[in-house]
């Protein structure tokens, strides 16, 4: 997938599974082992919170642009203001506002009573243009949005576009989406683009949890079946949840290890439950 994005294509990779199924984790294993450390990487999560928000989303995108890569605009200023939509992206990503270092001259703004919905098309494009130019080199322009589940509604709409009039980019968006919780119309949509694709991270069979376990631990450990089934049962497999199961039991000396063994007290784990 990512291979296909440095031949100058976008792609779109939607990551899915239940709370604690690893999402993130899959993800930040992408950036770290595949995505190149030259590449522009910028990430968001979504909040249930500001999920009301307009372009909540992209305005945490845009400002880590704007404050950690501040040496690509040396490039790209004066061709931002050749169009007339910048004028529209100043009143909603306040950084706009600073990037105009060369005194390029401002287009001139022409309102004329424009419905909210043509201001949007004209913010949308006026944003597309910009990561254009940005991508017009090699570097490739990487977007994470964690939980997009709770993304406003205003930046959803802003990716379908994206995905839509960016095929030509070396662009790669990568979403997490809770499963149980996710819009399959949205998603839908999405996999309707040509190089969009969809993987799903499933909880861990039980058979594995002894290998999870020792990787935990950083060394070859054998504990009884019935040690297995209790975590198992109170973590299904999910790796984040398996992870706090034995942080927490090694806090609280239920798990600990002695002459350079690990073992379990069965008597205190009998009265832990993470129902």
């Amino acid at each position: 997938i990512y291979s296909s994005v440095t031949k100058e294509s976008s792609a779109i990779l939607i990551v899915k599974g239940k709370s604690g199924s690893g999402k993130t984790k899959f993800i930040q294993t992408i950036r770290e082992n595949i995505i190149s450390k030259n590449d522009i990487f910028l990430e968001a999560k979504g909040s249930a919170v500001d999920s009301n928000v307009p372009y909540q989303i992209f305005q945490i995108l845009i400002s880590q642009l704007f404050s950690s890569y501040t040496h690509i605009f040396e490039n790209h200023s004066t061709m931002l203001f050749e169009n007339d939509n910048v004028l529209y992206l100043q009143e909603i990503f306040a950084d706009f506002k600073n990037l105009n270092t060369a005194n390029a001259p401002l287009p001139e703004f022409k309102e004329l009573n424009k419905s909210d919905d043509e201001k949007k098309i004209m913010i949308f494009q006026g944003l597309a243009m910009f990561l254009s130019q940005l991508c017009k080199n090699d570097d490739i322009l990487n977007l994470f949005i964690d939980d997009i589940q709770w993304a406003d509604s205003t930046s959803l709409e802003l990716i379908h576009y994206l995905s839509s009039h960016l095929p030509e980019i070396n662009m790669f968006i990568m979403l997490a989406v809770r499963e149980e919780e996710q819009d399959i119309n949205y998603i839908n949509s999405l996999l309707e683009h040509g190089n969009t694709h969809e993987i799903k991270i499933e909880p861990l069979n039980q058979e594995y949890i002894p290998t999870f376990i020792n990787r935990i631990l950083g060394q070859s450990t054998t504990f009884g079946n019935e040690i297995y089934n209790w975590i198992f049962h109170n973590t299904l497999g999910l790796p984040f949840y398996l992870f706090q199961a034995i942080t927490y039991l090694h806090k609280n000396e239920i798990l600990y290890n002695e002459n350079r063994s690990w073992h379990i007290n069965e008597d205190m784990l009998q009265h832990v439950s993470f129902d």
